[in-house]
Order: structure tokens, then sequence, then C-alpha cells
């Protein structure tokens, strides 16, 4: 399911689909077709929000384009851990609100995003409590994306 808030604060759009439809499909037309909407009734798309699977060029060039803050979970792919991994011990700052996690952000140039265009990603991180053979790494990780940079 994705949905759209404008302004107000009122879901403008869902789309709900066939379980055999990945859920990467159609979110960049989506978000145009609910940018139309919104502007032929004198509205304007504030945010998107979504999981990984809004991850991809066109959510996030549109979402420069039309001036649409977005927050989308990231997926972790190669390049993305490559960032995190570079992020300096001494950036990380504990989170208040919940003991024993950190955060920080960093920058990901994403492959097919305007040139001069840079994603912040903001970080979460806690200690990994079941290192396996697969996952030997000291922690887990959880990130997001997003235009706003407003938010700390």
């Amino acid at each position: 399911m994705l949905g759209f808030i404008y302004e107000l604060g009122i879901c403008l759009t869902v789309d709900y689909r066939p379980g055999n439809i990945p859920p990467c499909v159609g979110i960049a037309k989506q978000i145009q077709k609910a940018h139309g909407l919104a502007k032929r009734a004198g509205k304007k798309i504030k945010a998107v929000r979504s999981d990984s699977a809004g991850h991809s060029k066109e959510v996030f060039n549109l979402g420069f384009k039309k001036k649409i803050d977005f927050y989308i979970s990231v997926d972790q792919n190669s390049l993305v851990k490559e960032a995190v991994a570079a992020i300096p011990e001494e950036v990380w700052k504990n989170l208040k609100s919940q003991e024993g996690k950190q955060y920080a952000e960093t920058l990901y140039p994403m492959p097919g995003l305007d040139p001069d265009r840079a994603l912040r990603i903001l970080v979460l991180r806690w200690e990994n409590p079941d290192p396996t053979l697969f996952e030997q790494t000291p922690y887990c990780y959880h990130a997001i994306t997003t235009s706003n940079n407003e938010i700390e």
C-alpha cells in the first residue's frame, strides 16, 4: 500500500494491487498521479513516506523536481553499506530516547541521480545481539533517506 499526504494531513490516494505485483512497481507513477490530483485541487503534496520499495532514482528525482520531501527506508545495498562504514566513529551520537542506540548521518551518491545531488541518509545503529556466520558485524543498522535537511 502506498499513500500520499498533502499539506492538510489528509491521505490523497492509496494504491491497492494484487499480491503478485512487486511493491516497487509504479511508485513514481503514483506520486506523479497524486501530485496532479493535488494540483487540480489547489493543494501541494508536502511529503512522501515509503519503505525500501520506494528506494529508486525515479522516486528521488521526482521528489527533487516537484519539491516534495521524502522519507524512504534505504535499501542496504553495497554502496549504502560502504557509505555507512565510512562514517567516522566520533560522529555517532547516543539516541536519548533509546539506550544502546546511536545515530549519525552521511551522504550517499546514488547512481542515476542528478550529478549534483547526493542523498542524505540518517542511520540508526545498535549492537548486533546475535552475530552469525554470515553477519559478523558488531552492529545492526537501519537507514532512512530524506530530502528534508531540517530534521536531526
